[in-house]
């Protein structure tokens, strides 16, 4: 009985493939010129990012970037119901003028959201609408406190797992781990999205994802850009994890992709 089983053992040793259980993964092919210093390619990589401030302050009826607090929302327009004809919670409002790859679009995106994300259908339970600057506000609307946009930048890079970033990894200390390589880059990712004020909302070019990429395209096919990320905040109203995109091949009217991760 042995001896059948070693021989079995042995002819599946010599059928053996290893390729077939590599992961599915491709690294892409990056020519980083070694002669420079890692923190170099780093540094040349980083990108302005904005957070939110963690103190809350009264907030007034107009198109700034904030998180709640009061909507930027026209006059003789109705608030947003839910499937369930029950009012959406305003989660925050982007001024796209915060952003320089949004130069050329003028007007702030007002982001609502049911208590829960989706619908008992799977829909997203959420309304993104795209207001100019030139609307008469609704003044009916009364004030609140927000968390206001700090517009001090901090600097931001590609998310850890990407392909960029794992390629220098491999570049510089090899296929094995990056032990030497994250504590470098960390203290050139002054994003913090899981712990950051405002649970770890920001503004920028570089979604950080807790899961997997899910980077929607738009209708011709090219990636959306990246507007940013809301997390949960203190006052427990869920958020889920909100990325927002946007694709502004027209800037006058602008289309926008919510994608939500959990933890």
């Amino acid at each position: 009985m042995f001896e059948q089983f070693s021989q079995e053992f042995e002819s599946m040793a010599a059928e053996f493939d290893p390729s077939e259980f590599e992961d599915d993964y491709e690294h892409e092919a990056f020519d980083f010129d070694q002669s420079k210093p890692v923190k170099q390619h780093l540094h040349e990589a980083q990108k302005p990012a904005f957070i939110f401030s963690a103190q809350k302050q009264q907030s007034v009826q107009d198109y700034s970037t904030k998180l709640r607090g009061t909507p930027w929302w026209p006059i003789g327009t109705s608030r947003p119901l839910d499937s369930n004809a029950e009012p959406m919670q305003f989660i925050g409002q982007i001024n796209l003028s915060d952003l320089s790859d949004f130069a050329s679009t003028s007007g702030t995106l007002v982001i609502h959201m049911a208590d829960q994300p989706y619908a008992p259908n799977g829909d997203l339970n959420v309304l993104v609408n795209f207001f100019a600057h030139s609307i008469e506000p609704d003044n009916i609307i009364s004030d609140a406190e927000s968390h206001c946009l700090n517009k001090i930048p901090l600097k931001s890079l590609l998310d850890l797992s990407s392909s960029w970033a794992d390629g220098l990894s491999r570049a510089y200390y090899g296929d094995d781990d990056n032990d030497e390589f994250y504590p470098i880059y960390q203290r050139y990712q002054q994003i913090d999205f899981e712990s950051g004020p405002c649970g770890g909302s920001f503004l920028g070019v570089y979604p950080q994802w807790w899961q997997d990429p899910e980077e929607p395209l738009s209708s011709d096919g090219e990636p959306m850009k990246f507007v940013g990320y809301l997390g949960m905040l203190e006052d427990g109203v869920p958020v889920e994890n909100m990325y927002i995109f946007a694709d502004d091949s027209n800037p006058s009217a602008p289309l926008f992709s919510i994608v939500f991760q959990g933890t």
